[in-house]
């Protein structure tokens, strides 16, 4: 026996195994990185967008990651329990945020395979709800319409255009 009480053959095997997924995790990241083709669609749409740049109600939304605090809420959003809100009236800040988001899932790197949103878009308009949920941190965005659900990858850069939106509006950050 060999060191740690393994045969040669096991360790052979839990080293040939860690390589095969160590180039397994590196091929994922540079197809993903290269094609930025994370879920089906590369970009923001401009449907989705030009929804959400003339949507009647725009609310900014903060959100706890965690799925515990989210059963337990009184105000949740998609499953999450939200740290706070603000309506976004200003068209100006409003094209910001929504230029940052499409920036971002144009400039989307490889997704990581966790779901922690601390940030949330809620857009109303003609009896049209359209919501956004969004983790910079694992590089994802869902964006649920009343008729279809879409998946998409982004960068974490517009994470300081949403956190200065919140702080501007008094709205305290998700925890980290």
């Amino acid at each position: 026996m060999g060191s740690k009480g393994y045969s040669p053959v096991m360790r052979a095997f839990s080293k040939s195994t860690l390589i095969v997924f160590a180039f397994f995790v590196l091929a994922t990241q540079l197809v993903f990185s290269q094609t930025n083709k994370v879920f089906e669609f590369p970009k923001l749409p401009a449907d989705t967008k030009a929804f959400l740049m003339t949507a009647d109600e725009f609310t900014l939304l903060s959100l706890d990651p965690n799925r515990d605090a989210g059963r337990k809420a009184k105000v949740a959003f998609k499953g999450y329990r939200v740290v706070g809100s603000t309506p976004i009236v200003a068209s100006e800040e409003r094209t910001n945020l929504v230029n940052a988001l499409e920036n971002g899932i144009a400039n989307a790197n490889a997704v990581i395979f966790c779901f922690n949103p601390r940030h949330g878009i809620r857009a109303k308009k003609a009896g049209q709800t359209m919501e956004c949920l969004i983790c910079f941190e694992c590089a994802q965005v869902i964006i649920y319409s009343n008729s279809t659900t879409n998946g998409y990858g982004t960068s974490s850069e517009p994470s300081k255009t949403f956190n200065d939106s919140l702080t501007i509006h008094k709205v305290p950050l998700a925890p980290e």
